[in-house]
């Protein structure tokens, strides 16, 4: 996965102009026969291509760095993408959210999806979750021939996805499988977030937010995986013995948007409080205020949340206004004073320790962490 992502090749090109390496980027994945490279960055399949390519690696003793999980016979340093640490994540963000049905989405069956699957399902079982946890893979679903269209996603759906029990909460592992999914989810009438919660993996931007419904994803640390990358191969170019093992990039966290969120279970008396609290999100908008509009007392509304939510209005309200201010922070070139008044918060202070207390750092140190 790593080595296809737009976000890795971006920073290695730009180690690469920075150390004046002459970079070659193949779009079958291979390499020129009379290639002559000094080192390789290398992700291998099981093709008969890619194997032939490793084996011409090995003969010539060319210094390389894997970036997949899938090996060529002779061993190598690699780089990796945490996927245990992904699958934590997409277990902890749709399970924390109140879904209570599951199933992972995988457009092949590769060594790092069944990885990810086995972690997501056991991340699952630790948070108390004991029914089963589908795999679906879709180029196993679909006619050959008919990969890319979206006829096909429209009967995979039907077939697998609308059967399954609600609320349920879809872990896809790329970010264009949650796309298509949403897509069909929404053609079917899917209530979203409340019933049917949808996660992708990798968070790009474009695509994220700018679909019908702006989707969550997980975001992998690119930038670490590449300048690791890049450093472990100068250093075996230069003539410095690297060990064969593997180095695990954790990511940075999950982008909530809007495929993923509290399931309120249908009632309505706690939907209509959801979208009171986005309606006055800006505003000096307390539990008083929600209650009044609701015509029903503080402890009344308190009481709901706690026992359908199992968790208070402030408490939502808190985590709303964070959720917004971190999309804000990510999105926007805002001032930390206009996202805090944006949200709610009283004043920056304010914002600046509640961020801090919720995230373990500083919304501007957050910020930089998000866009290097």
């Amino acid at each position: 996965m790593m080595a296809n992502q737009r976000k890795f090749l971006d920073h290695v090109a730009k180690y690469a102009a920075e150390h004046n390496w002459r970079l070659t980027i193949p779009n079958d994945g291979i390499a020129p026969i009379m290639w002559e490279g000094d080192g390789a960055l290398v992700s291998f399949s099981r093709s008969r291509e890619q194997m032939n390519f490793a084996k011409r690696l090995s003969r010539r003793a060319t210094p390389c760095v894997g970036l997949s999980y899938a090996l060529p016979r002779h061993r190598l340093p690699r780089v990796l993408v945490a996927y245990e640490r992904l699958a934590q994540l997409a277990a902890g963000c749709l399970h924390g959210n109140g879904y209570a049905h599951f199933i992972y989405y995988s457009s092949e069956r590769l060594k790092s999806s069944s990885i990810a699957y086995k972690a997501f399902v056991r991340e699952l079982r630790a948070l108390g979750h004991s029914g089963k946890v589908p795999w679906l893979v879709r180029d196993e679903m679909v006619e050959e021939g008919r990969s890319y269209d979206p006829k096909s996603d429209g009967i995979i759906f039907r077939r697998c996805f609308a059967k399954a029990e609600r609320p349920l909460g879809v872990w896809c592992f790329s970010d264009s499988l949650a796309a298509r999914l949403l897509d069909s989810a929404i053609a079917a009438g899917e209530s979203i977030p409340d019933g049917f919660g949808i996660l992708g993996s990798n968070d790009n931007p474009v695509m994220c937010e700018n679909q019908q419904i702006p989707m969550s994803s997980i975001n992998p640390d690119y930038r670490s995986a590449a300048l690791k990358a890049c450093e472990t191969l100068d250093r075996a170019m230069s003539g410095t013995f690297i060990p064969a093992t593997p180095t695990f990039i954790e990511p940075l966290g999950v982008s909530e948007r809007d495929t993923t969120g509290t399931v309120t279970g249908g009632n309505p008396v706690l939907r209509a409080a959801f979208a009171a609290m986005h309606d006055h999100i800006g505003e000096a908008y307390g539990v008083r205020e929600l209650a009044e509009d609701l015509k029903m007392s503080d402890r009344k509304l308190d009481r709901l949340f706690r026992w359908k939510l199992s968790t208070t209005p402030a408490a939502e309200m808190k985590a709303l206004r964070l959720k917004t201010a971190a999309s804000l922070l990510r999105t926007t070139d805002f001032t930390i004073e206009k996202i805090a008044t944006t949200c709610g918060f009283s004043h920056a202070p304010h914002f600046v320790n509640t961020f801090r207390s919720a995230y373990g750092e500083t919304p501007a140190t957050w910020r930089n962490r998000w866009r290097r």
